[in-house]
């Protein structure tokens, strides 16, 4: 008994053929560059691209990197994502931090604890699902060809699961604000798997001739799935949910409700998709795009150095004819006619490679491809941050120079296309579980934003904000001996704020103004109460003495006379 459905499955499978061919026509033109940077700098990578490969399992077993002498420029492509991984998205630092857009709002207690205990519920449940594996592979992706891509997908176990998808398996389309929102994906899967992600009801009939006795459950048969905003034009889903996801399965007759597997809905947009830039259409262009000339020059100078020490350890030789040459250890070579060159053996001609020049040639490339990968912008900023001592204003002058141009782009283009979207669906798919801690009052109807506090997000940050506030307090200290009282003019407990805000210090290590407050006015109240106490004690003869006296006097954590006021003041409470 095939599924049935509201919607009029015949009419959605003649409209999703016809939209997976536009979405496959829009990215044919990128799959030769495709297909030349897998082999330069990743060759497990993107093995179906261009439909070479269709099977999982084959794609998987296929070799491709014979071609590949040098691995200079896959070790580039692993540095770069081993370094973006570490300085953006690392599991052992916080990367990320929930905030509001009112500085007042946000140093209420309440706002800032409510704010803290989401972001490590976030925290938690990213570290539970496989995300930080995922955004290395991303960042391996649109490291050779500047596009990733991956879903958000819900987890009953552990709220969130992302699924990667490789180069040739997926077909994008974006929006006006060039977000991606249309997503279209070939898979290939068993009946088995099939079976149970659909369930048995209802599978196409050559799918459910596989599940019998037959013994043919390991049979494979490709799925397509496509997500794009919900139009309407699915009735089983509700128009409250913003995007649609239909699973089918091609050639499939009516009975089969066209093969429509199954209509499911999303709450948010599972699609994540980021691009390293982005000139001009959907798909964007990565540092291998720049690498690729010295990618294919390595190997090729790699290749010809090889040729030449090969004419040294091997070269081609003449003797006379009838000669028998033994080229092994210890071989004895007979030579035929003795009339001839004295029957020598000897080589075709003399060569003698420059082995230094093309070593030397071979690592300029080498570090030309290292460049092109950011390898050691990111070696710098890494080491930077972890250096136990204070940036000195050089080090500010350089950060915020060349170095962080370049690498300032890269951040804000990995904020909108990848972090933005894991957050969002991470936020949606938490609440939808019910593990959000109940809003305050203060919070309600208010928007939440995020700060992005990795390393490489805090450096980036230091160059502006802290780095503006370090130059301001070294240049108060060279005129404040000249004009003391202009010290007078920096709001200093402001800036306490702004610095923990660049440098992403935990809400619990700053209090809040109105704690503060307490804390200066508790304070004053004590020196007003041991001013008065002083005075009294002065009028009475022998007092001033026994004043000083008692100053002198330690007492545990300070004199004997601090425990007098003390005493003086709360028995007058």
């Amino acid at each position: 008994m095939p599924k049935r459905f509201k919607t009029d499955c015949a009419d959605l499978t003649g409209w999703l053929a016809k939209r997976a061919s536009s979405l496959e026509g829009a990215r044919q033109p990128h799959e030769p560059v495709w297909s030349e940077l897998r082999i330069a700098f990743e060759p497990d990578f993107g093995r179906s691209v261009g439909g070479l490969v269709t099977d999982a399992e084959q794609a998987a077993a296929r070799r491709d990197d014979k071609r590949m002498l040098n691995n200079s420029p896959r070790l580039a492509l692993h540095k770069l994502a081993a370094g973006m991984q570490s300085g953006i998205t690392s599991k052992a630092r916080q990367w990320f931090r929930l905030a509001v857009e009112s500085p007042a709002l946000a140093e209420r207690a309440a706002v800032r604890l409510w704010l803290d205990a989401v972001t490590a519920g976030l925290a938690s449940m990213f570290s539970k699902s496989n995300l930080y594996t995922t955004t290395h592979l991303l960042y391996l992706h649109i490291g050779y060809c500047g596009n990733g891509c991956a879903l958000a997908l819900p987890d009953a176990e552990n709220v969130m699961h992302t699924a990667l998808l490789d180069e040739g398996t997926y077909w994008f389309a974006a929006d006006k604000r060039d977000r991606v929102v249309t997503l279209l994906r070939k898979y290939s899967a068993t009946a088995d798997q099939i079976r149970e992600e659909f369930g048995e009801e209802g599978l196409p009939g050559k799918v459910s001739a596989c599940l019998g006795d037959g013994g043919r459950n390991e049979t494979r048969f490709e799925v397509r799935h496509l997500i794009f905003p919900n139009d309407g034009r699915c009735g089983d889903i509700d128009r409250k949910r913003p995007f649609a996801s239909v699973y089918w399965m091609e050639g499939c007759g009516e009975e089969d409700d066209a093969g429509v597997l199954d209509i499911r809905s999303f709450g948010y947009n599972p699609i994540i998709a980021p691009r390293w830039n982005v000139t001009a259409g959907v798909y964007g262009t990565g540092p291998g795009h720049m690498a690729l000339g010295d990618a294919k020059e390595l190997q090729k100078l790699e290749e010809d150095s090889l040729k030449a020490l090969s004419q040294v350890t091997d070269p081609p030789m003449r003797a006379p004819a009838g000669t028998r040459v033994a080229t092994y250890p210890g071989g004895v070579t007979y030579t035929g006619d003795q009339g001839r060159d004295d029957g020598r053996i000897g080589t075709l001609f003399d060569v003698r490679p420059d082995v230094k020049a093309a070593e030397f040639k071979i690592d300029q490339v080498s570090q030309r491809i290292g460049r092109a990968f950011y390898n050691d912008l990111i070696a710098m900023m890494l080491n930077m941050s972890m250096r136990p001592k204070q940036m000195t204003a050089r080090e500010v002058n350089e950060l915020s120079g060349e170095k962080m141009s370049l690498l300032g782009p890269v951040l804000t283009r990995m904020d909108s296309d990848m972090l933005d979207p894991i957050i969002d669906a991470g936020f949606y798919l938490l609440a939808e579980a019910g593990r959000l801690p109940p809003v305050p009052d203060e919070l309600k109807g208010v928007e939440l934003k995020v700060d992005y506090v990795s390393v490489l997000h805090v450096e980036q940050q230091a160059t502006s904000r802290l780095g503006s506030m370090i130059k301001l307090a070294d240049f108060v200290g060279i005129v404040a001996p000249m004009n003391p009282e202009c010290v007078d003019k920096i709001d200093a407990d402001q800036a306490l704020d702004e610095a923990g805000s660049a440098l992403a210090v935990p809400a619990g290590v700053l209090r809040d103004d109105k704690a503060v407050a307490v804390i200066r006015q508790t304070r004053a109240d004590q020196a007003e109460r041991a001013r008065q106490a002083e005075l009294q004690m002065r009028g009475v003869p022998g007092a001033a003495r026994a004043v000083k006296d008692l100053s002198q006097t330690p007492m545990g954590g300070g004199s004997a006379l601090d425990a007098a006021v003390a005493a003086a003041g709360g028995g007058g409470q």
